[in-house]
């Protein structure tokens, strides 16, 4: 019975290193990021930031990029959850309104 054991462990070992064989190559296959590509990026989002009202920014930046419920950045900010929420809404509006596109 060791047998039987033996070669299924075998037969998945090689299952598992000629997937991971392939995987290597489709990651040898991609380009790497480009430098000039991602300051371009994080050019056009402070130019899209700017375009808010700092307290909109302050409220997006905290809860969006850095991950803040809206009751902690209603503490850093020195307000209450429901007007960073209120600053929130007003923050996407006015972006989905200028560059269209939806909130997800």
């Amino acid at each position: 019975m060791g047998y039987v054991y033996r070669t299924a462990f075998n037969l998945n070992r090689n299952r598992l290193r000629r997937l991971a064989r392939s995987l290597r190559r489709r990651t040898d296959l991609e380009p790497e990021n480009d430098p000039a590509s991602e300051v371009e990026t994080r050019n056009e989002i402070r130019r899209v930031l700017a375009i808010l009202p700092a307290s909109q920014r302050e409220a997006l930046v905290l809860v969006e990029w850095l991950g803040y419920s809206a009751e902690e950045a209603g503490r850093l900010l020195g307000i209450g959850p429901a007007s960073v929420r209120g600053r929130l809404h007003r923050a996407r509006e006015g972006l989905r309104q200028r560059f269209g596109g939806s909130d997800e």
